[in-house]
Parts: structure tokens; C-alpha cells; sequence
């Protein structure tokens, strides 16, 4: 099978699939393997661009290497069809076969690219200062502030947060959001840019947490911030202040020292619009580790997502460990993809902890009455059958 463009000239697949990895620089090994699956993706693509070639022009591009059959007016004969060519490259003689890139070639055109991303980084590292203005995310309810304000400079020797009262929770993010300020910038201080100095950020929290208390839905996360040379963040529960930390993180620039830009007087006043602003993972059908889903949990605290779906339980695998339930103890063993790929209580409690700590309240879910091939497994009088009953 072939394409028909407008011109009545036929386009063998072999030349359509090696025409898009010369197009790519990709000639070689990887145009050679399955290149009639790759087909079905790149199809459509090469031949969209070649009806608008012959649009433009009133002929085919000029391909390369073409094949012997392709040879007309329009296409003259390739060099390599020659036969000096083919005595001094026997190997390669045959147009059929595509010329593969040398090792040393592969290397270098990965350093250029490799060079090439570099400079682009650099680049947006060094924005002009009329760019360095705050990015929130998400955006906050309400933001006023003052035209032509002057910026605000931390110096991280002398800056600090304090609270007026505190509890486990404020504690940590209090010290994760001060070392996340100054670890991720030039790691300079610019005492000659222009501004007033950013001494303190005073933290106030009218309803402090027990130890036992966790997130919940309908929690008050609201806040107020007010940003001078004394800041202050105002909220009603210990889960506001963890927002407004957040929010007061992301209002520095970072490329020229720890500055807010014409943050003098700005004043921001935030809640968020839905209660749930989830996120689901599912183990059951990919396992994660539980730093992995800790680190997952860092992330959504940045984003201010306060809901983490925890999906334990599929057809495929029972991801709890349930080797000392009474009646289910073979449920793990025989219905998990292995027991070393489950969570134990203690693994469940390091999670829910942590999530404690950022403000992300973890929901788990066991399906049932459907999904539960990997629940019968385990359980002979549920239909497991021979696995479970061969268990000690």
C-alpha cells in the first residue's frame, strides 16, 4: 500500500518512513526496527506535508537517500548509485540501506543539544529586572499592591519567621519553607539592589492544633498576608498559614538574591474555592514506594492540593499488608504482585503522618463488590480456590 498525492506519483512506505527519519537526523538503527508500526503514527503527518509541499511548489521534496525507482526529471540520480560509489563503499552500495550515524557523530550531536538547553537556561535565569515580578500558584483571591513600591530584600543571615503561638505542624513548615526560600536561589546576597531590607515575617494562628488533630473536609484554610518590612500572616487555623507560607515562598525572585519585587505594601488576602482539590495514585496497578509517595505529597502541598487518593486496592493487586489479619492474613500473599510490593500499618502510618505535616488528608480506597479478583486469591471460601487453600 502507498500514498497517491496530487501529482499521481507514488510514495513507497520505505521512502515515506526514511524520508521522516532523515527529517529527524534519526537515519539508522531505531527507522529500522518496527518501522511499520512507527508508519501508522508518522503517516498522517508525512503526508499532510507533502500535499502542501506539492501545493506550494507543483512537485515532491527532495528527499534523501532516495530510492533507485524514484529517479525522473525531477529527481535526478544520487551520487551513490554511481559506480565509483559503490566500489569505494561496497556496504553501503545498496540505496536500500540507510547511512547509520558513527558513534562519534551520535555523541557530538547530543552535546549540541545538550549545549543548546544550557543556553536557554541561562537565558531565563537572566530575565531583565522589569520581568521579575511574583508568579503565584494557584492565584489568590485577592492581591493589592502599590504601584511603584519599593522591592523588599531578605538578607538569609538576619531574615527570620517567628509565631506568635505554634504547634507541631506550623513548626515544620515554618523551618521547610525558610530553608526551601534560601536553598533554591544564586545563593548571593545583593546588598546594592534598591529596596528596604525584609527583617521579619510574624505568623499568627487563632486556633492552634493537638497532636491528634488531622485535615479534614470544610477546614478553614483562609488567610491574610500582609507584606512590608515587618510581614505579617494572619489565619484562623494552623492549615491557612501553611497556604499563606506557601504563597509568601513564591512571591520572592530568586536570579538576583532573595528580592520581592515592588512588594512594599502589597497585601493578599486568599481562600480556596473548593474544599477538595484532590489527587489520586494507584498502586494497585503501579506500586510506588513510600517516599516516592511522600515526595508526591510535598509537591501537591506547594500547589496547595489538600486531598491525596490513595488507590490500594484492584483486580490486578491488594497492596496492604494483611499477613496478620485473622481471617484474611493470605489476601497480601497470594493476591499482591509479590509481599514485598505491599504497604504495611507502619508504611500506612508514615504516609497519613507526613501528609498531617503539609496539610494533605489521605483517603484510601478498597474497591468492592467489583475488583476483587486479587481479594478472592486469598480467600478460598470467597472463590480463590487452589492458591489459598494450598496456603499453610
Amino acid at each position: 500500500m502507498s500514498l497517491q498525492p496530487m501529482t499521481g506519483r507514488s510514495l513507497p512506505n520505505h521512502l515515506i518512513c526514511r524520508s521522516l527519519g532523515n527529517y529527524f537526523t534519526l537515519r539508522g538503527r531505531y527507522w529500522r526496527k518496527s518501522s511499520k508500526k512507527r508508519l501508522l503514527l508518522f503517516r498522517p503527518i508525512v503526508y499532510g506535508f507533502y500535499l502542501q509541499t506539492i501545493q506550494k511548489f507543483g512537485e515532491l521534496p527532495n528527499f534523501w537517500p532516495r530510492e533507485t525507482h524514484t529517479t525522473s526529471p525531477l529527481h535526478p540520480p544520487h551520487p551513490s548509485h554511481s559506480t565509483q560509489y559503490k566500489q569505494r563503499f561496497p556496504t553501503y552500495s545498496n540505496s536500500n540501506t540507510p547511512k547509520p550515524f558513527s558513534p562519534l557523530r551520535r555523541h557530538l550531536t547530543m552535546l549540541q543539544f545538550l549545549l543548546l538547553l544550557s543556553v536557554i537556561s541561562i537565558t531565563i535565569a537572566q530575565l531583565p529586572p522589569s520581568d521579575d515580578i511574583p508568579r503565584l500558584w494557584p492565584k489568590p483571591a485577592s492581591i493589592i499592591s502599590i504601584s511603584n513600591a519599593l522591592n523588599l530584600n531578605a538578607d538569609p543571615s538576619s531574615f527570620t519567621i517567628v509565631a506568635t503561638s505554634t504547634d507541631d505542624v506550623l513548626d515544620d513548615a515554618i523551618q521547610n519553607i525558610r530553608g526551601r526560600i534560601f536553598s533554591r536561589s544564586s545563593g548571593f546576597y545583593d546588598s546594592s539592589l534598591s529596596g528596604i531590607d525584609l527583617e521579619t515575617l510574624e505568623v499568627s494562628v487563632k486556633q492552634t492544633l493537638t497532636p491528634t488533630t488531622y485535615p479534614s473536609l470544610g477546614d478553614d484554610e483562609s488567610y491574610t498576608l500582609h507584606i512590608g518590612e515587618t510581614s505579617t500572616l494572619e489565619s484562623n487555623t494552623t492549615w491557612g498559614a501553611l497556604r499563606g507560607l506557601e504563597t509568601f515562598s513564591q512571591l520572592f525572585t530568586m536570579n538576583r538574591g532573595f528580592t520581592i519585587t515592588s512588594g512594599n505594601g502589597m497585601l493578599i488576602t486568599d481562600s480556596p474555592r473548593f474544599p477538595w482539590r484532590g489527587l489520586m495514585l494507584d498502586p494497585a496497578r503501579h506500586f510506588m514506594s513510600v517516599e516516592k509517595i511522600k515526595k508526591q505529597i510535598g509537591a501537591m502541598s506547594q500547589s496547595k492540593l489538600n486531598v491525596l487518593h490513595l488507590h490500594l486496592s484492584d483486580g490486578e493487586s491488594f497492596t496492604v499488608n494483611t499477613e496478620h489479619w485473622e481471617r484474611y492474613g493470605n489476601i497480601s500473599k497470594f493476591g499482591s504482585y509479590s509481599p514485598a510490593l505491599t504497604y504495611s500499618q507502619s508504611d500506612l502510618n508514615d504516609i497519613v503522618s507526613f501528609g498531617r505535616l503539609k496539610g494533605v488528608r489521605v483517603v484510601p480506597e478498597f474497591d468492592l463488590p467489583a475488583h476483587m479478583a486479587s481479594w478472592a486469591i486469598g480467600v478460598a471460601e470467597r472463590g480463590a480456590g487452589r492458591r489459598a487453600s494450598k496456603a499453610p
